[in-house]
């Protein structure tokens, strides 16, 4: 619309670069060049529903704050305690 094709290649690769980099900071193998891994992340229903080479650049923009939310969420790490009662036959629910 209006642009070069040179720049709406440097606009989307722009865009891949960033959502690839934090897909990379939350663990996703971004290097096997089948892109397995961020084809089957992408294709959550909650981070986009389709394959991350469909994604269009506004899909692509709009993905990157939802990456930005994840990475900000607190990481559980080591086990979490659960609390017996010996006089209660049952786990608590």
């Amino acid at each position: 619309r209006g642009e070069s094709s040179e720049a709406y290649q440097a606009r989307v690769r722009k865009a891949r670069s960033a959502v690839l980099n934090r897909m990379q900071r939350l663990g996703v193998d971004t290097s096997d060049k089948t892109f397995a891994a961020v084809n089957k992340f992408c294709m959550n229903p909650r981070i986009s529903g389709k394959p991350f080479g469909l994604l269009t650049i506004d899909e692509l923009e709009a993905l990157i704050p939802k990456l930005e939310a994840i990475l900000r969420k607190p990481k559980v790490r080591g086990p979490i305690p659960i609390f017996f009662n010996p006089n209660r036959h049952q786990l608590p629910s």
